[in-house]
């Protein structure tokens, strides 16, 4: 792979953050394949993810889970893949997902995830008691915030969230460095300001703000403890970065 710019995108979160429905936005405005792991996984088992897992057991989903996001990370059209919500639970996908991939993190609130999975009872194992669900959700985000390479808000319209993410300003270390490279905005570090947006102008690549997490006008800025500091994207097209 040339780049890492050039391979899939992984859009990661707990159950009801809107995976599928950003995912399948997102390739559109990429002009890029979508892939849906728990369908892919539905497909190939012959049944539900549900009735699999109470056929089969959970180890047995995670296996084959495993199995279907590796062969569609590892495709050669660098697709939008949605991620089930308990995939970077396998260390072995999480691995794959940081050689393979960026990773976008919708990070939802727990009781917005919750509203939404309620209005599909019955469709997944994990959603059936309130209070396992938020636990779930409190012990799967250290894993979210680990691989993702971007995060945002997941409780927005899919078009806004996916707006946000197809400017593709992504904040892993080296990142930077490839997307300047090709002519494009990139995150880097910055002693005054934590994280910073670099804009392309008449005088090259200049410093400007990165745009985070909602404030008042632009997302600059806040942080939350629970993110160890990371900052998310901002979802105001007057805020996005422009090449």
């Amino acid at each position: 792979m040339a780049s890492p710019l050039e391979g899939a995108i992984a859009v990661a979160g707990f159950m009801g953050a809107g995976k599928s429905t950003i995912g399948r936005e997102l390739a559109h405005r990429l002009g890029r394949p979508f892939a849906d792991s728990d369908a892919a996984v539905e497909r190939r088992a012959g049944c539900s993810v549900r009735a699999l897992w109470e056929r089969d057991g959970e180890a047995a989903f995670r296996a084959l889970e495993e199995v279907v996001v590796r062969q569609l990370l590892e495709r050669d059209d660098a697709p939008v893949v949605a991620l089930g919500g308990g995939a970077l639970t396998s260390e072995a996908t999480r691995r794959l997902v940081r050689e393979r991939a960026l990773c976008a993190w919708l990070d939802a609130p727990v009781a917005t995830c919750w509203q939404r999975m309620d209005g599909a009872p019955g469709t997944r194992p994990l959603a059936g008691d309130r209070e396992a669900f938020e636990q779930l959700h409190d012990s799967r985000e250290p894993l979210y915030n680990t691989a993702a390479d971007a995060i945002v808000a997941g409780d927005e319209s899919p078009e806004d969230v996916a707006g946000a993410i197809a400017q593709q300003v992504w904040t892993r270390p080296g990142i930077a460095e490839a997307a300047l490279g090709q002519g494009r905005p990139a995150a880097s570090q910055d002693r005054r300001d934590g994280l910073s947006c670099l804009r392309r102008s008449d005088m090259g690549w200049r410093p400007g703000p990165q745009p985070t997490m909602r404030d008042t006008g632009c997302l600059h800025q806040r942080r939350d403890r629970r993110r160890a500091g990371r900052q998310r994207l901002c979802l105001s097209p007057a805020c996005w970065p422009r090449t």
